[in-house]
């Protein structure tokens, strides 16, 4: 059943009081139907609801690591990291993370602060990448 025109409300609200982008609310709902949809309008209504809940719960920050962490995922993924059903090969970021991250650690443990880094390696490794196709 789709979600109501109050968890709609809702949904919106808490968007605009993080201050969360069309691209980053496409990537949410992505991840909440599962890759059913990018519309919120599509969501199911416990799908919606559990985009609340984690909407209610995360600071701003959070959620922007989430994004920074996102773009890594996409970067290996635009590279070939995939698993035969298509979704990121999540133990090669993990090994490329403690190996070759600035602060060689696991992924999910850089904090907001050290995020930036971490993205502009990822970005300068596919960029070499690029230069190799």
């Amino acid at each position: 059943m789709k979600r109501t025109l109050d968890q709609n409300r809702q949904l919106h609200l808490l968007l605009g009081k993080q201050g969360i982008d069309a691209d980053t609310k496409k990537d949410m709902v992505y991840n909440y139907t599962e890759g059913r949809t990018t519309s919120s309008s599509e969501m199911h209504r416990m799908e919606c609801q559990s985009l609340i809940n984690h909407l209610r719960n995360s600071t701003p920050e959070e959620i922007r690591s989430d994004k920074m962490r996102k773009k890594v995922i996409s970067l290996f993924i635009k590279q070939g990291y995939t698993l035969p059903n298509g979704k990121a090969d999540m133990l090669a970021v993990e090994a490329w993370c403690e190996k070759y991250g600035y602060l060689k650690k696991p992924f999910n443990s850089y904090k907001y602060e050290e995020l930036p880094k971490l993205v502009t390696q990822a970005e300068n490794m596919y960029y070499s990448f690029l230069k190799t196709v």
